[in-house]
């Protein structure tokens, strides 16, 4: 057969052309499939619960401590250190008094009434939950039996450097060793409101022999966390 030059170039485009590779099919990459397992927040620890209300006390937006000619029977300063306190989030005790150099695990202490701008010897209990915990201070006080006329009375507010959010509440272990709290006192803002004089009735538990609990929880800053009781006392 007679190769021409036609024919060479007649089979070099013919090859060519079979040798051109076709248009790839391009496949979207397929979204994740959604986390099935993802982590769910731990649930908040309380070791001490909050009980509802059972009574209302009589609130006065001012410092008073007046006993309305009734005697004190239990003071809660005088007996500071005769209580147990413990920090929610830690089991062990703290000092009492604390040292206000160390107060990362909580402090409980007396302060002078000189800080308030009151009389010197103005009966007050400075109380800080810690930089890192919201579940609260919580003093154990010796047994106490209650009378049908008792009352608690206190004046609450914070330390005059701080502006704290601070619930506060009085609590008793019955004799079965069993936590009630069925004494809430409202939450105290020391930049809104002046400082709060409480007055509860304690005579449902008339005849019981119970320990008093004083519990303190931040519910703001935790910096600022530094509250006051003054004057927390039982009058009969």
């Amino acid at each position: 057969m007679k190769i021409t030059y036609t024919t060479i170039l007649s089979i070099f485009l013919l090859t060519a052309c079979l040798s051109q590779p076709s248009t790839p099919q391009v496949v979207p990459p397929t979204a994740p499939p959604a986390a099935t397992n993802a982590p769910t927040e731990a649930p908040t620890f309380t070791p001490i619960p909050t009980f509802t209300e059972t009574s209302a006390p009589t609130a006065t937006p001012r410092i008073q401590i007046n006993d309305d000619g009734k005697t004190v029977i239990f003071d809660f300063t005088a007996q500071l250190c005769e209580a147990k306190w413990v920090n929610g989030a830690y089991p062990q005790l703290l000092p009492c008094p604390g040292d206000l150099n160390n107060v990362g695990k909580g402090y409980i202490g007396l302060l002078s009434g000189s800080d308030q701008s009151l009389d010197l010897n103005f009966p007050m209990i400075l109380a800080f939950p810690a930089y890192d915990n919201a579940l609260g201070l919580f003093g154990r006080y010796p047994k106490f039996t209650v009378g049908a006329n008792d009352e608690f009375r206190a004046t609450l507010t914070c330390r005059s450097s701080a502006t704290c959010f601070i619930s506060f509440a009085l609590g008793y272990y019955d004799a079965n060793s069993k936590y009630h709290e069925p004494f809430p006192m409202e939450y105290y803002k020391y930049d809104v409101e002046p400082p709060i004089n409480y007055v509860w009735p304690l005579g449902e538990l008339a005849g019981q022999t119970v320990e008093f609990v004083l519990a303190v929880r931040n519910e703001g800053d935790a910096q600022q966390a530094w509250a006051l009781w003054i004057s927390p006392r039982i009058v009969r």
